[in-house]
C-alpha cells in the first residue's frame, strides 16, 4: 500500500516557470504595503532588464565600443633621454631602458580594464576630445571629482562625478553647451568604472 502525506516526487510546477521566471519565496511584509508589491517588481524587472542591455552592450566581443586585454598584452619601448620642449642633446642610438606594458602602466587592475571610444564634446574642457581612446577601470574607485562611465537612463555616457549633500549625484559635463545631469531617484544609475588615462591622437 503507497505511503499518504507529504510532496510526491515530481509533482506540482517545475522550478523556474512561473510567472517571474526564477524560484520564489514566502516572506513576511506590513500589509500596508501589499497593494503596492506588484508595481514595486514591475519596476525592479524593468531596471534588470535594461541593466542587462547595457552589460550586454559591453561583452569583450562587442569591438566597437571597448576593447579588453586579457592575457594579450602590446609592450612599448621607454628611453631615458627626455623629450625637451626646446632643444635637448641625445643620441638616435641608445639603446631603451625597459619595455612598458602601457595597461599595466596606466591602470592599477590592467586584466579588467577596457577602451572605449569617446563620442562627442561634452568633456573637451577636461582634456577629452571627440575620437579620443579612454581607459577605464571598473575596480577603481569611483570618487568625488573623478571621470567616470556611466549608464543612466538608458544611455553610456562619460562625465565628471559630483557627490553632494544628502546622497545627491551629478555627472558633470565640462563644456558649457552641454547640461549637467542630476541622477533622479528611481532612474536606473550604474558606474561602470573610473576613467583612468586619456589617449588622444594627433
Amino acid at each position: 500500500m503507497a505511503g499518504r502525506g507529504g510532496r510526491r516526487p515530481g509533482a506540482g510546477r517545475p522550478t523556474g516557470s512561473g510567472k517571474y521566471g526564477e524560484p520564489t519565496k514566502a516572506v513576511r511584509i506590513p500589509q500596508s504595503m501589499v497593494p503596492h508589491l506588484p508595481r514595486i517588481i514591475t519596476e525592479w524587472q524593468d531596471w534588470k532588464a535594461e541593466e542587462t542591455a547595457w552589460l550586454n552592450a559591453l561583452r569583450p566581443d562587442n569591438l566597437a565600443f571597448f576593447k579588453r586585454f586579457g592575457d594579450r598584452r602590446t609592450t612599448v619601448n621607454l628611453f631615458d633621454d627626455p623629450a625637451a620642449a626646446g632643444w635637448t642633446a641625445t643620441s638616435q642610438d641608445a639603446p631603451p631602458s625597459e619595455s612598458v606594458d602601457l595597461v599595466q602602466h596606466l591602470s592599477h587592475h590592467p586584466e579588467s580594464s577596457f577602451l572605449i571610444t569617446v563620442r562627442g564634446d561634452s568633456m573637451i574642457d577636461a582634456g577629452i576630445n571627440d575620437g579620443d581612446l579612454l581607459l577605464v577601470d571598473p575596480q577603481e574607485e569611483e570618487s568625488h571629482g573623478r571621470i567616470v562611465l556611466a549608464a543612466y537612463d538608458g544611455l553610456v555616457t562619460v562625465k565628471r562625478l559630483l557627490l553632494g549633500p544628502k546622497d545627491t549625484i551629478v555627472l558633470k559635463a565640462e563644456n558649457p553647451d552641454h547640461p549637467d545631469r542630476e541622477v533622479k531617484e528611481g532612474t536606473p544609475f550604474k558606474i561602470l568604472g573610473t576613467v583612468v588615462s586619456a589617449i588622444h591622437r594627433f
